[in-house]
C-alpha cells in the first residue's frame, strides 16, 4: 500500500483515490499560504509555479530550502507584478540562491493571472505523492485577507493540465 505525501496528511492507499481540498482565505485555519508551506516542505524531487503575484516571503524560504535539499523549483512569475517594488525584491532571492525563473506573459501576450503550484510531477502525474493547488489565491500576504480558494488534489488530469500548459515547461 502506497501513503500519500502531499502535504497536508499521510494517507495509507491502496489503490490511490482521488482528493480535493479547498482552503478559503480569510476564512480557514490553516490557511492557504500554510497549505502552501506544506506542500513545498512534502516535496522529493520537484516544484514548479505559475505565478501573478508572489510576494509571500515565508513561501520563498521554503522554495530556497526546498532547492538547497535537492528539490528542481521552476517559476513562472507574471511580468507586470515581477516588476513592482514589492515582488521584484522577493524574485530576486529566488535568483539569487538558483533558482529557475522566467518572467511570463500568458499565451495570447497579456497578464499571466495562473496561480499554482506543482508538486512532485516529475515522478509522473499518476504517481501518489504528486499534486496540484491552484485557485484564486495569489502567493502573497495580501491574499490571506481577501475572499481567495485554494484547492488542492491529486487528480491525474489536473496535475496534466498544469504540467502540459505552456508555461509549466520552463
Amino acid at each position: 500500500s502506497g501513503v500519500l505525501r502531499c502535504g497536508w496528511a499521510r494517507l495509507a492507499m491502496s489503490p490511490v483515490l482521488t482528493f480535493y481540498e479547498t482552503r478559503f482565505a480569510p476564512y480557514d485555519d490553516p490557511d492557504p499560504a500554510q497549505a502552501l508551506l506544506e506542500m513545498v516542505a512534502a516535496a522529493t524531487v520537484s516544484a514548479q509555479i505559475d505565478i501573478y503575484g508572489f510576494t509571500y516571503a515565508p513561501l520563498m524560504d521554503a522554495l530556497i530550502a526546498a532547492h538547497q535539499r535537492g528539490v528542481h523549483v521552476q517559476i513562472v512569475a507574471d511580468h507586470s507584478q515581477s516588476a513592482g517594488t514589492a515582488e521584484r525584491p522577493q524574485l530576486q532571492r529566488l535568483v539569487d540562491a538558483g533558482i529557475d525563473l522566467v518572467i511570463g506573459v500568458s499565451a495570447r501576450g497579456g497578464i499571466d493571472h495562473s496561480k499554482y503550484l506543482l508538486i512532485d510531477a516529475a515522478l509522473g502525474v499518476m504517481a501518489p505523492q504528486s499534486c496540484v493547488a491552484f485557485g484564486s489565491f495569489n502567493f502573497s500576504v495580501s491574499a490571506l485577507s481577501q475572499d481567495n480558494t485554494l484547492t488542492k488534489t491529486n487528480d491525474a488530469d489536473r496535475k496534466s493540465t498544469r504540467l502540459n500548459s505552456s508555461h509549466a515547461n520552463i
